[in-house]
């Protein structure tokens, strides 16, 4: 039975059971009401409404990812869709473990195989949404396991590349010159960067905000950032003499010739630089490079963790432990070892010891 509001309570109240193992509860909100009638439908193994089309499921659940962005809803809606047409799926019902399975088996050969754990994936979190407003009791799909991906490694720019990447850019593309100046210095991600108003600048803390900016329109959608990235990141005085060298008369910080955002031709301006310097491996760089190598710089630095994962802007600290591996390159690592006592030298460690107490 779906939760009813009560007029005189003013409370939403839902019912589980019957004769005398009905159950019946009030709750503040509809959603708590659901979540509670759909874990006593769970705990009881009961289905529901396992012959409600999924077409309708999944229509309310693109209405729940509101929140979400356009482009996210937009590849959940196509995604889904594709897989309810090639693999003639009506009700909840015709879901299976090896429904799950043919949907592997069938794009193996088509996309790359974290393409089809995104599309395993959404349909997951479907039936996950099904399972929530109580359609259905358990996710068919809880135990289908991911194809294995080959993850490529994040690569950080040595000091000496990064200077050259500026040099090359400030003769070839000034512009791009200063942009690349406050991507290496604050570790924005690209769009963070292209979006900058002048509003965004605290001169007087030297400080930077990254927030959602509904008014700006990329590729055909308002500009949000990442979940969890909306953060305050000091600049450096480089970033502040830079930017106090620049017109602020315009709306952009940073510009093309038309007096818009830098979105156009970015990547590919960023690639005509690249391919006049002498960095190896230019295949692995892209624009993200410049974030990864920043993270990489600020952990070698020995700021703590936490800080970084915050003026990062990522969710939890797992994802910035990623960048362990990308902390410095052999030679320094090597320097940063050496700095500590050799352990196990006896003789070495009385020698210096004794020399310590000398020079006492």
């Amino acid at each position: 039975m779906d939760p009813r509001f009560n007029k005189v309570r003013k409370r939403w109240y839902a019912t589980h059971g019957s004769g005398s193992v009905r159950q019946e509860k009030y709750f503040k909100t509809k959603k708590e009401a659901v979540l509670w009638l759909a874990s006593k439908t769970t705990a009881s193994g009961e289905l529901t409404q396992p012959d409600y089309p999924i077409k309708e499921l999944a229509k309310q659940y693109l209405e729940s990812l509101s929140e979400r962005s356009l482009s996210h809803t937009r590849d959940v809606k196509l995604c889904i869709e594709e897989i309810i047409d090639t693999f003639n799926l009506s009700t909840l019902r015709d879901v299976t473990p090896q429904v799950g399975e043919q949907i592997k088996s069938h794009y193996r050969d088509l996309v790359s195989p974290s393409r089809i754990n995104k599309k395993v994936g959404f349909l997951k979190s479907l039936m996950n949404y099904a399972c929530k407003v109580g359609y259905i009791a358990l996710n068919p799909l809880r135990n289908i396991d991911k194809v294995p991906v080959r993850h490529k490694e994040k690569r950080a720019l040595l000091s000496w590349e990064i200077e050259e990447i500026l040099t090359v850019a400030n003769e070839v593309d000034p512009g791009m010159h200063k942009i690349l100046i406050m991507l290496f210095n604050t570790g924005m991600r690209r769009n963070e960067a292209i979006t900058l108003e002048w509003e965004n600048i605290d001169f007087t803390k030297s400080m930077v905000r990254i927030y959602d900016k509904p008014h700006v329109v990329i590729q055909g959608e308002p500009f949000r950032c990442k979940r969890e990235s909306r953060r305050v990141i000091p600049l450096k005085a480089v970033v502040t003499d830079m930017l106090a060298e620049k017109d602020k008369n315009t709306r952009w910080i940073f510009q093309n010739s038309e007096g818009n955002h830098m979105y156009n031709n970015f990547y590919r301006r960023f690639k005509k630089i690249l391919a006049q310097t002498s960095i190896q491996r230019q295949e692995e760089v892209s624009i993200h490079t410049t974030r990864h190598t920043w993270i990489s710089q600020m952990l070698h630095s020995g700021v703590p963790l936490k800080v970084v994962s915050v003026l990062a802007g990522h969710r939890n600290l797992t994802t910035t432990q990623k960048y362990a591996h990308l902390v410095g390159d052999a030679e320094s690592l090597h320097l940063n070892i050496n700095r500590m006592p050799d352990f196990g030298g006896c003789d070495k460690m009385r020698q210096k010891d004794a020399e310590q107490v000398a020079k006492k």
